[in-house]
């Protein structure tokens, strides 16, 4: 049996071969004991007791200056008063290397559900809310999407730092939070499908966020879980899942819409399913089914978090709570032990939570170099050996009051404008694609142009008076015989918008942002149906997927965090200033049928890279430094309760202003005003990124506590 001794700066995680530090260093523990348990490989079936003499607490094994880094050793070396990992750490950060990747798993399980429900409401909630209200014009759908789609951030507002107060409390933990969240956003999933009108559909999107705390659960947790020069790794996985659930979820949430209509032959009239009429509360309720999927998804993943996610709060996890997956494999063994079946351990022998007693800590953020050896030994010597420790010395805890450290004021803030933005992409492309391709403006002076019969002459266009660019409007030829001066092709191509395409690639584009008149034909959005909208909105997570396997890691291990960080938020600019102008490409279908073409798909391929890009970099970067931004480990959770509501108030007020803004563009005829607007914005969050720091997570010192070593 061997035992081995591994220093990971006084981090305190799982490993694959088991083995777990308790640091000197952490708050909740006192400060003269360190231990570290190392059992035997996995693959041998007996544990041999080890004597209560072998356990001392004071007989410490440290490894000096001088000594070589043993295999698994971590070393931290000054940089610039920063620090930084040796090579040998940075070699054994990897994907390969990385411990907990069953807890890793079910918690992006976690995020890619919570994720997918949103995901595919958006690829139908335009068509869900005219089938509320037919009559109402697209002006006030757009308010409607914005509000529905923000109702549920914003009921996150309120409970958000509620919920991480609680994932930090003895009594509750960060497991019970995330399992109540699934559960309680798969009933609102329901709610919503069933929903007969606006204001039902909002109220249960409204319950939805409010008991839904999984995105401060989650990301404490999967600090937690790993080690600190894990997090640029584990911390990508919350972006993946966003990515994934973004592939998948507008395409089966766009699929299963209607399905009477969509599946005729399993769901429609005399079908497999279906009666005279088809599935009764499919035809009622067309878009049922697909919110019953979204919570089936939320609850199927409860079940895997109740089952088997371990905790990772030093309170609760020290009273060695297993998860009841271990507990289960317990009373079997027991049982085939007594029927004297062969599937027996000794007495000895324990439960993989209970080898590793369960601590998944805070430790992270910490940096002991000291670590000792302790010996495996029975389950009733571990408890023995915890009481004493718990009882030892009192949990210190930051106060609330203390926590507003400048580096939190100045992370909270670009997080709320990057949500803010975020959001308000989300709606806006939305509306963008499902919006009419011609616009009515409630202008007196708006006149729309004709689309079918209209020839244009274009000898006059681009002439030069003084030193000011011009350009006199197409004269349009509305007889009946006008239509033969000029081919179909053209105007299928897109043609009678060459004038206006033109303006605005040479700077001209004020026309396209301000309200339209007869000089300047109204051009508005895609006119998608709700399956093209699934997959223009998968589209983003594809290349999301695509940019995070072959783009992030060399780039952000090149130039570092904080830079990539920079650099990236200055893509999302461009990126909202050009996705208006994808309507005035060439369209191989006319008006008022759907936009099509390559030259439509490659400009969406274009906003969406940019987007996405920008994207791949900020939004890990983003949670890592709230993360590192905490003062003290013990109110970790609180800050990513904190980082939740900032993130919901924004991710709230960006889609209902956004909706709103592109409300007020569509009565006065323009698509882009409110695309311009958000632009402005995202350029206000590449200036407050300079004051952003990337913290230690242990800032601020309470009483008998030695900070983090530079």
């Amino acid at each position: 049996m061997g035992y081995h001794t591994r220093s990971v700066s006084g981090s305190q995680y799982f490993d694959e071969d088991h083995r777990v530090s308790l640091s000197a260093r952490s708050p909740h523990l006192p400060q003269s004991s360190t231990f570290n348990f190392s059992p035997v490989d996995e693959e041998r079936s007996a544990f041999p007791p080890a004597s209560p003499s072998s356990f001392s607490p004071s007989s410490t094994s440290t490894r000096s200056a001088a000594s070589p880094l043993a295999p698994g050793t971590l070393a931290m070396e000054r940089s610039g008063g920063g620090r930084r990992y040796s090579s040998a750490a940075e070699a054994q950060a990897s994907w390969l290397g990385m411990p907990n990747k069953d807890q890793l798993a079910i918690l992006m399980l976690s995020r890619i559900v919570d994720f997918f429900q949103q995901a595919s409401i958006q690829t139908y909630m335009v068509h869900q809310l005219k089938s509320f209200d037919a009559s109402l014009p697209d002006s006030t759908i757009s308010h409607q999407a914005g509000v529905l789609q923000g109702a549920f951030t914003a009921a996150q507002i309120v409970t958000s730092v509620l919920w991480g107060r609680t994932a930090d409390s003895a009594w509750s933990g960060r497991k019970m939070v995330l399992l109540i969240g699934l559960v309680g956003t798969g009933i609102s999933c329901v709610g919503v499908g069933f929903s007969t009108s606006f204001a039902q559909a909002t109220w249960w999107r409204m319950v939805g966020g409010g008991i839904n705390g999984t995105v401060g659960a989650a990301r404490t947790m999967l600090a937690e879980s790993v080690p600190k020069q894990y997090h640029s790794r584990a911390f990508l996985l919350l972006p993946l899942a966003f990515n994934i659930a973004n592939m998948i979820g507008p395409v089966l949430g766009s699929m299963l819409v209607d399905p009477v209509s969509s599946f005729p032959k399993f769901f429609g009239p005399h079908s497999v399913f279906g009666g005279p009429d088809g599935v009764e509360w499919m035809a009622r309720h067309p878009y049922a089914l697909t919110n019953l999927m979204s919570a089936m998804l939320q609850f199927i993943c409860a079940g895997f978090v109740f089952l088997y996610l371990r905790e990772t709060l030093i309170s609760r996890v020290s009273s060695k709570q297993p998860a009841l997956r271990d507990v289960i494999q317990t009373f079997v063994q027991k049982w085939t032990r007594k029927s004297g079946g062969i599937l027996t351990r000794p007495s000895g022998g324990r439960t993989k939570s209970a080898r590793t007693l369960d601590i998944q800590s805070q430790g992270l953020l910490e940096n002991s170099d000291d670590d000792v050896e302790l010996p495996d030994m029975h389950d009733k010597h571990h408890n023995s050996v915890l009481s004493q420790v718990r009882n030892e010395k009192p949990v210190h805890r930051l106060p609330f009051s203390r926590i507003w450290t400048t580096n939190v004021i100045f992370t909270l803030l670009s997080t709320a404008i990057f949500d803010f933005h975020m959001g308000a992409f989300a709606s806006l492309w939305l509306l963008f694609l499902s919006t009419p391709r011609t616009l009515h403006s409630s202008d007196p002076d708006f006149i729309p142009a004709p689309v079918d019969d209209v020839d244009v002459d274009f000898s006059n266009l681009g002439q030069m008076e003084g030193d000011d660019l011009s350009f006199e409007p197409p004269e349009f030829d509305l007889s009946p015989d006008g239509a033969d001066t000029l081919p179909r092709k053209l105007l299928k191509r897109g043609a009678i918008h060459g004038h206006g395409i033109i303006k605005r690639s040479l700077g001209l584009g004020a026309s396209f942002f301000q309200p339209r008149s007869v000089d300047d034909p109204p051009v508005g959005g895609l006119a998608f149906p709700p399956q093209t909208i699934g997959f223009a909105m998968a589209s983003i997570g594809v290349i999301g997927v695509l940019l995070q396997f072959l783009l992030y890691p060399k780039v952000n291990a090149r130039y570092g965090l904080m830079r990539c960080f920079r650099a990236s938020l200055f893509l999302f600019p461009p990126a909202y200033f050009l996705a208006p102008m994808v309507s005035l490409l060439p369209s191989a279908s006319l008006a008022p049928d759907p936009a099509s073409g390559f030259f439509i798909w490659l400009g969406i391929a274009a906003v969406v890279f940019l987007q996405v890009a920008a994207r791949t970099f900020a939004l890990p970067a983003s949670i890592i430094l709230l993360n590192n931004s905490s003062p003290h480990p013990s109110v970790l959770g609180t800050i990513h309760g904190l980082g939740q509501g900032v993130s919901a108030t924004f991710r709230t007020l960006g889609p209902i202003a956004a909706g709103w803004w592109f409300g007020v563009g569509l009565e006065r005829g323009s698509v882009g005003f409110a695309w311009t607007i958000v632009s402005a914005i995202s350029v206000f969050g590449c200036v407050v990124s300079w004051w952003v720091k990337n913290g230690n997570g242990h800032e601020i010192l309470l009483p008998g506590e030695d900070g983090p070593q530079d």
